[in-house]
């Protein structure tokens, strides 16, 4: 019962693109200042995510170019303010795929 209101109340307002586009220009002229805030901020953001997105990107890949690539594992040593030291190896995730 919900879906059919629903249905017919989008039905009853849909709009042309013409008005929408209409209206769109019309609040970029009204609001020039948030509209160039808000796509500097959305540009910001998606340069953002992309760098962050190559950056995990070539972690995950750094080594792929061996020939035993799954065999190669990264050790640390870590040095605590004593003079005991700790080695941690870390390998691959056993669930982790590259695509």
């Amino acid at each position: 019962m919900l879906f059919g209101i629903f249905f017919v109340i989008i039905e009853a307002k849909q709009l042309d693109m013409k008005t929408i586009l209409r209206n769109f220009f019309s609040v970029l002229r009204r609001f020039k200042t948030a509209s160039v805030l808000n796509v500097l901020g959305l540009s910001i953001a998606f340069v953002a995510f992309m760098l962050i997105m190559m950056q995990v990107n070539y972690d995950y890949t750094f080594d792929r170019s061996h020939r035993n690539a799954d065999a190669i594992f990264r050790v640390d040593i870590v040095q605590g303010r004593k003079p005991l030291s700790a080695v941690r190896s870390r390998g691959r995730l056993p669930g982790l795929r590259l695509l």
